[in-house]
């Protein structure tokens, strides 16, 4: 009787061995997937953050873009402005040549 109950220890010891076996299996596929998965998730996570700095670019460039078209709108009424006032200032000295002279002569006392 004594060694029947030996070959039945033996015989669960090799399930034991085989289940553990199958089960380090399983443990060693669930976390390859968790690798797996985790991977994907990081090269989710780095596409996902350079679209957003692909947009932030492309906005800066926009910006950009109309900041620099309305500077140039500006400096071209600017240069206008000044155009007409200069055409102002020359018709009246064109004009009148007595107002002339006598802004001379008030220049002339004032200094």
């Amino acid at each position: 009787m004594t060694p029947q109950k030996g070959d039945k220890k033996k015989k669960k010891k090799k399930v034991s061995n085989t289940d553990t076996l199958q089960e380090q299996r399983k443990n060693k596929k669930e976390m390859e997937f968790e690798l797996k998965l985790a991977k994907e998730k990081e090269e989710m996570y780095e596409r996902e953050k350079q679209l957003k700095i692909n947009r932030l670019v492309q906005e800066v460039s926009e910006t950009e873009r109309e900041d620099l078209e309305e500077s140039e709108k500006v400096q071209h009424w600017v240069e206008r402005l000044c155009q007409t006032r200069l055409e102002q200032i020359s018709c009246v000295e064109n004009e009148s040549p007595e107002v002339q002279s006598e802004t001379s002569s008030v220049k002339t006392s004032l200094c």
